[in-house]
């Protein structure tokens, strides 16, 4: 029984981690382009293709949520210093 208990956590944490990667599957799409021709050439020099492609593909898409984390901390700034300006 601990054992069904324990896989079905382990599960139900890949289902919120792809869950959580599907939600911003745009950004990445976006993104994974820039990264694509900047990082190819730095990460692809490491030498050993099985550590390559992990940390490769793991750069794509945390490097766009990171935009996409940017992106939405400078829009608040803008509008919240737009709002309550002082004239």
């Amino acid at each position: 029984k601990l054992i069904i208990a324990s896989g079905e956590n382990i599960l139900y944490k890949i289902e919120n981690l792809a869950v959580y990667i599907g939600r911003h599957t745009l950004y990445i799409f976006l993104y994974h382009i820039l990264f694509l021709s900047y990082a190819k050439n730095i990460i692809l020099s490491l030498g050993t293709l099985w550590l390559e492609i992990p940390i490769y593909y793991l750069t794509m898409i945390l490097g766009s949520m990171l935009i996409e984390k940017i992106v939405k901390f400078c829009q608040k700034f803008i509008v919240e210093s737009y709002l309550y300006r002082k004239e």
